[in-house]
């Protein structure tokens, strides 16, 4: 693993995933094969290769084990899904009461819609969106992700001194701002740390919009430049990912191809 340089005091955000696969990854993690055994290399290869026989990779064919350890790590580990342990040796994995709820939310019969047949690999996940069978919204997913704090032991790795709830603390920004774009995301809410730091995120982010232009770009140009810009900004932005995340939300709007997410409607939270 390659070593952190970059400040751990920053928000972790997955990076890939969905929550259509993640459905069906926690189905097969869920098999007496899985559950609870050994997380060995032979397994993630049968994971792979069972996620494409079910369409659900991007070109419908096995994916690497890398690919599977990237995919399990992010939703169904990020939002405590699927739990591996790795104080025992060898590692072992198992579904977590959250997972076998998740499972009870989806008739497996809804979720293999376009598998592939045999050595045919027409089928992906592009059938499962351009036939409008593609899992988007989960409740028992919602419930977890306004639950999630960071920092957590999972995420030790990744991320430290952040003692919040992600989801929560960004709802309640966008009660106040009524939207977020992915700069203000990236440069300034990934960066708060604590419940207590609300109204100064509020207020950094009211003095961000409030620069001249050529000031707020080049702010912007030079966080790129730094290793959390890299990740937070740059290709395959973070801040991206958590846009999306957050529409899963039934509180968050997004337009296609926007930068921006809104609030829909005023709730109150405790």
């Amino acid at each position: 693993m390659a070593k952190i340089t970059r400040s751990k005091e920053i928000w972790h955000i997955p990076k890939r995933g969905c929550i259509h696969q993640t459905i069906y990854m926690v189905y097969l993690l869920n098999q007496n094969d899985f559950n609870g055994k050994s997380w060995t290399s032979q397994r993630q290869e049968k994971i792979g290769t069972e996620m494409g026989k079910a369409g659900l990779t991007k070109n419908g064919k096995a994916i690497s084990d890398q690919s599977v350890r990237t995919l399990l790590a992010n939703i169904p580990q990020y939002l405590g899904f699927v739990y591996k342990d790795e104080r025992s040796n060898p590692t072992k994995i198992s579904v977590t009461g959250a997972g076998v709820k998740l499972l009870e939310e989806f008739p497996l019969e809804n979720v293999l819609i376009h598998k592939n047949t045999g050595r045919s690999y027409s089928n992906n996940l592009k059938t499962y969106i351009q036939n409008g069978d593609f899992i988007k919204k989960s409740d028992v997913l919602k419930h977890q992700m306004m639950k999630l704090i960071i920092t957590n032991p999972y995420l030790l790795n990744d991320c430290k001194n952040i003692f919040l709830f992600p989801f929560k603390f960004t709802i309640k920004i966008l009660f106040e701002l009524e939207y977020l774009d992915k700069e203000e995301i990236a440069y300034i809410l990934f960066h708060a740390k604590t419940e207590d730091s609300l109204f100064a995120t509020i207020e950094r982010i009211k003095s961000f919009r409030s620069l001249e232009k050529a000031r707020r770009i080049a702010e912007i140009n030079a966080y790129s430049k730094t290793e959390e810009g890299q990740i937070t900004l740059a290709k395959a932005a973070s801040a991206s990912y958590y846009m999306e995340l957050c529409v899963e939300l039934d509180y968050v709007k997004k337009q296609t191809n926007s930068s921006q997410i809104w609030v829909k409607n005023y709730h109150h939270w405790n």
